[in-house]
């Protein structure tokens, strides 16, 4: 588990995307200078819309993609899905983000032969990446047990 980032200038934007980062992308070392550059976009790009005439929960709406670009779909959310959706007998609540976290690398072959980005859980190749992870953690079960 990461400790806990301070930050000195604390943002809407910055926690959101702390918070994104910490719980969806956790094997992504947090990076602040990442964090600060992409809050300062996000909070730039609120502004431009409030100055366009856009209503406050419009330009968030439009701060967050921008925020959240490339941060929709996470490995370790699909893997956690999984543990709890079909192995809830195997791996207990408390444990699945630990254990996502544990086999990650053993999936990473899997992940390979599709095209994520944000659309991702959209599209029928969802399924199918469902399907084969829910296959390949019932493999890495069988060889290593849990």
């Amino acid at each position: 588990m990461r400790k806990s980032h301070q930050f000195t200038e604390a943002s809407y934007f910055k926690g959101i995307l702390f918070v994104t980062l910490e719980e969806n992308h956790p094997e992504t070392p947090i990076d602040p200078q990442f964090i600060e550059s992409r809050s300062e976009l996000a909070e730039q790009a609120y502004e431009d819309a409030v100055r366009e005439g856009k209503i406050s929960v419009e330009a968030q709406e439009i701060a967050l993609r921008v925020l959240l670009s490339g941060l929709h779909f996470s490995k370790t959310s699909i893997i956690k899905d999984i543990l709890n959706n079909e192995f809830s007998e195997e791996v207990e609540s408390d444990r699945v983000p630990e254990f996502a976290l544990e086999i990650l690398p053993e999936l990473k072959s899997v992940f390979e032969h599709y095209n994520i980005d944000d659309a991702f859980a959209e599209t029928p190749e969802y399924d199918h990446l469902y399907t084969e992870l829910t296959g390949a953690i019932h493999i890495y079960f069988e060889d290593y047990g849990v």
